[in-house]
């Protein structure tokens, strides 16, 4: 009777050991030049760099980077799902037997000063043309939506 308790009991240790040990850390590492940029991964602000960030899930997310005095810098970054983490093979890696296998993504960006050189032209014109409708002439070469010359000596007769 005593054997059987204590078979019980060792199974049940060894049982919560797997459990404890189902699946290794899934994390993010971004670090920039100059450090301090904060940090956004799908919209969401998690932090400033260096960072070090854990992650749910595998797939395709969006990672952007700000920081005053440099150009924002964003990018679509595909986490792929490495072989031990996919079905069926998951279910031992993860599940069954206690490995502990991180999977630790790294990024390392350079952040791009901000001089305005190349946004100057652009918005030097952008700022004409606004003032130029603000005053009303610029809008005078513009066509009402919908209609062409056509349809104006037509609806004249």
């Amino acid at each position: 009777m005593a054997g059987t308790k204590l078979r019980r009991s060792t199974l049940a240790v060894a049982l919560l050991a797997v459990a404890a040990g189902c699946r290794g850390d899934r994390l993010l590492r971004v670090e920039s030049t100059p450090p301090g940029a904060t940090v956004r991964l799908d919209d969401v602000v998690i932090g400033r760099t260096p960072l070090e960030v854990p992650f749910g899930h595998y797939g395709r997310r969006r990672l952007s980077l700000y920081r005053p005095g440099y150009r924002t810098h964003t990018e679509s970054l595909e986490l792929k799902t490495p072989w031990y983490a996919r079905f069926p093979i998951d279910v031992f890696t993860e599940v069954l037997l206690p490995l502990d296998i991180d999977d630790v993504r790294e990024r390392d960006i350079l952040l791009v000063p901000d001089t305005g050189a190349e946004a100057a032209p652009a918005t030097e014109e952008f700022i004409v043309h606004a003032l130029l409708a603000r005053d009303g002439d610029e809008l005078l070469d513009v066509p009402i939506a919908g209609t062409s010359d056509d349809e104006g000596d037509e609806a004249e007769r």
